[in-house]
């Protein structure tokens, strides 16, 4: 039960400091509430996405991108000495780049 009290009166004293700094805009501090409200609803209905699983997806896409540009040369080297066509090495380096690009989608 003490949680709860805490929580709302959390919930008060936020609305009053609102209330304070926008008592002459009732509209704007409706708004203000009405979007703090929304977001305790999409709390409780667990519609919001944790930060760190965002930061999580993004490290392993950063990763991969990364990995792929580091293994160009590798992957490239003897593709590209064995080509004495400019156009064939050009379709074999748009191929390598598209796939990374790829990944960027």
């Amino acid at each position: 039960m003490a949680k709860k009290t805490m929580k709302n009166l959390n919930e008060i004293l936020i609305f009053f400091e609102l209330l304070q700094k926008f008592h002459n805009k009732p509209v704007l501090l409706q708004k203000l509430y009405n979007k703090y409200k929304l977001i305790e609803l999409e709390k409780k209905r667990s519609n919001l996405i944790a930060i760190i699983n965002i930061k999580q997806e993004h490290d392993l896409w950063i990763k991969k991108v990364r990995d792929e540009f580091n293994n160009l040369p590798l992957r490239l080297s003897d593709l590209i000495a064995a080509e004495s066509d400019p156009i064939k090495v050009e379709e074999i380096l748009q191929n390598k780049f598209n796939r990374i690009f790829e990944i960027l989608k």
